[in-house]
C-alpha cells in the first residue's frame, strides 16, 4: 500500500518510471537535489489532470496546463512522465524522488466533492475514523487544511503549505470525523460554494501505518509506532508554533547519523542533519536546534513542544 522510488532525470518523454512495489493511487513527487516543487497526482482526479503542490496554494495543473503532465500507466506498477512534465519531473541528471500511496481500507482514501457553501458531510470510503486529511481546492487558490485530532481539538486547523501552528483557522466541524464521513464547515477552506476539492485521508493500520502525537523532550526519545521492522517514511510537524512539515523516508535514507528531509510546504532543496534514527518499533526524534553546512535546524523534539506524526512500516 505504500512505496518509494528514487530516480535521475534523464530529459526524455514517455518515460516509465518502475521500482514500486503497486500500482499508484497517489503521488508526491519532488527534485530533492534542487529548488522544487512538491508534485502531488492522483488516479481519481486522472493522472492528466495536472500537479497540485503540497507546498503552494494554487489550482490544479496552473502552470502546466493540466495536460498529460503524467499519464495513465501504460505498465503496470510504473508511472509515465508525458511531453509536458519533462523539464520538471524529469529535468536531466536531477535526483527526483516519489512516495507513492495505494487506495486501502484502513489505509488511506481520496476523495473528490464540490462544495456547496453549508456545512455537510462528504463520504468516504476509509472504513475507519481517519487520523490525518489533507483537503485543498482544485478550482480556486486556497491553502491546504488539514485535520488530526489532536490539533482540531486544541482549536487549530493545520496548513501543509505553510509552517505556521494553524491557530484561528477553520474549515471542519466540531465532530469533524467518523468511519464513513467527514463533516466540513463553511468558508472557502473546505467547502466553498461551486468550489471542487480532492481530500487524501490517512489512518492508522496495525503493524503498517501509525498517525498519533508526541510531546517533546529536548534531547531523543522512541516513537513507538507498533511495527516490528522500523518505518520507512516518516512525516512530522510541530503544532501550536511554527515549524515545517517535514519527510524523511527510506529509499533516500533513515539511518543512525545523518539522513536527509524534504519538506513538504517549501521548495527548498533537501537538508541533512541527524534528526531522526532508525527503531524497529517506530523511530527515534532527536532535537537537532542548529546545524551546518548551509543546513537548517529541524527542531522536531524541543522540550514541551508538541508534535503530530504519521509513519509508514
Amino acid at each position: 500500500v505504500y512505496s518509494a522510488v528514487n530516480y535521475t532525470g534523464d530529459g526524455t518523454y514517455n518515460r516509465n518510471i518502475t521500482g514500486f512495489t503497486m500500482t499508484p493511487d497517489m503521488i508526491i513527487q519532488s527534485k530533492y537535489n534542487n529548488v522544487a516543487d512538491n508534485h502531488v497526482f492522483d488516479r481519481l482526479r486522472g493522472w492528466s489532470q495536472g500537479d497540485l503542490w503540497t507546498n503552494d496554494s494554487g489550482v490544479e495543473g496552473r502552470y502546466r496546463g493540466g495536460a498529460a503532465i503524467l499519464q495513465n500507466p501504460s505498465v503496470m506498477d510504473s508511472i509515465k512522465i508525458a511531453a509536458s512534465g519533462t523539464n520538471y519531473l524529469n529535468s536531466n541528471s536531477a535526483a527526483h524522488n516519489i512516495n507513492a500511496w495505494k487506495r486501502a481500507k484502513g489505509f488511506f482514501d481520496a476523495v473528490a466533492y464540490t462544495g456547496t457553501g453549508v456545512a455537510k458531510s462528504v463520504a468516504h470510503s476509509l472504513s475507519v475514523i481517519p487520523e490525518m486529511m489533507w483537503v485543498t481546492s482544485r478550482s480556486n487558490s486556497q491553502n491546504w487544511a488539514v485535520y488530526t485530532p489532536s490539533s482540531h481539538a486544541a482549536g487549530n486547523t493545520l496548513l501543509l503549505n505553510l509552517d505556521n501552528g494553524g491557530a484561528g483557522v477553520g474549515g471542519f466541524q466540531s465532530t469533524a470525523v467518523s468511519a464513513t464521513t467527514f463533516n466540513v464547515d463553511t468558508g472557502d477552506y473546505t467547502n466553498e460554494s461551486g468550489w471542487t476539492y480532492i481530500a487524501y485521508l490517512f489512518a492508522t493500520l496495525d503493524g503498517i501505518s501509525k498517525v498519533g502525537s508526541y510531546t517533546g523532550n529536548g534531547s531523543s526519545q522512541t516513537i513507538d509506532c507498533g511495527f516490528s521492522a522500523g518505518s520507512r517514511f516518516i512525516l512530522i510537524k510541530r503544532v501550536g508554533a511554527t515549524g515545517s512539515w517535514y519527510v524523511w523516508d527510506s529509499v533516500r535514507g533513515i539511518a543512525a547519523g545523518n539522513e536527509p528531509n524534504i519538506f513538504l510546504d517549501t521548495s527548498s532543496d533537501q537538508n541533512t542533519t541527524d534528526s531522526v534514527d532508525p527503531h524497529n518499533s517506530g523511530f527515534i526524534v532527536n532535537q537537532v536546534s542548529s546545524a551546518s553546512g548551509g543546513q537548517s535546524a529541524t527542531n522536531i523534539n524541543v522540550s514541551s513542544g508538541t508534535y503530530i506524526f504519521y509513519a509508514i512500516a
